[in-house]
């Protein structure tokens, strides 16, 4: 009983009904491509891991939504990258879970509008902060972009970035590299291979040196972007080597 209770209360917090869940077939009215924006704010409070505000931001955004309903890929504005989530689903609702530790997303909600064409986002992040992580709220509205995405093409959104599981595990926050639309438009590949330097007191990414050049300078500038926002365990490693394969026509 005492299971339920607190299953019920952690659903409500996340803006989930208990009806919800139990709808838990994947609606296909959600897979595909949506353009808009996300507002992030750090909000204040106070407390013993207290935290001072930030004036929100507002950034151009995509959210990709796979054919399986398990994926998402965030591109363009903030917290980009391609996730595997745990969703709940409901009336017009997606919920979800981020699985893993590639992302600084936690969880979230996506609802469609009644005419299918819109989505509202209510969603979470946990970022570094100094001395404490911050929370970070996320909002936004998107609408359809493309009624139909397969699984090739939402890999395509995302290059493929080699990671043993040891090097996963060693990673707080890895988030994946957005694939630059112009490179995307015309054809644009290419393999890298990049040097990551980290502080091992703080796990906080120094340096990002090019070891092997994709050869576009738009393609290594992605992959240094995405290198220099991971983190690592304190006092785990002082260097990571991660390959990164930009491709179009393998897809």
């Amino acid at each position: 009983m005492k299971i339920n209770i607190l299953a019920t209360r952690l659903l409500l917090s996340l803006g989930l009904s208990v009806a919800s869940v139990s709808a838990s077939q994947p609606d296909p009215r959600f897979h595909g491509i949506w353009d808009g924006a996300e507002t992030y704010e750090i909000p204040s409070h106070a407390g013993p891991f207290a935290q001072w505000g930030e004036a929100p931001v507002k950034k151009s955004a995509v959210i990709a939504i796979g054919d399986s309903g398990k994926t998402l890929a965030f591109g363009q504005g903030l917290l980009q990258g391609r996730v595997e989530i745990s969703p709940w689903w409901g009336e017009n609702t997606l919920g979800f879970e981020v699985r893993g530790r590639t992302s600084f997303r936690t969880h979230g909600k996506l609802v469609l509008s009644a005419d299918g064409n819109s989505l509202t986002e209510t969603a979470f992040a946990v970022l570094p902060g100094k001395p404490f992580w911050v929370t970070c709220n996320i909002s936004g509205t998107f609408h359809r972009q493309a009624k139909v995405l397969t699984s090739s093409q939402l890999v395509a959104l995302q290059p493929d970035v080699v990671l043993n599981e040891e090097g996963r595990r060693l990673m707080l926050a890895a988030p994946q590299p957005e694939y630059p639309p112009e490179a995307l438009a015309k054809h644009i590949q290419g393999n890298g291979i990049y040097d990551v330097s980290i502080s091992v007191k703080t796990g906080v990414v120094s340096r990002v040196d090019i070891l092997r050049s994709t050869g576009s300078k738009l393609l290594d500038d992605a992959a240094v972007k995405s290198l220099q926002g991971w983190r690592a365990r304190p006092n785990t490693v002082s260097h990571i080597r991660v390959p990164i394969r930009f491709c179009v026509s393998c897809r």
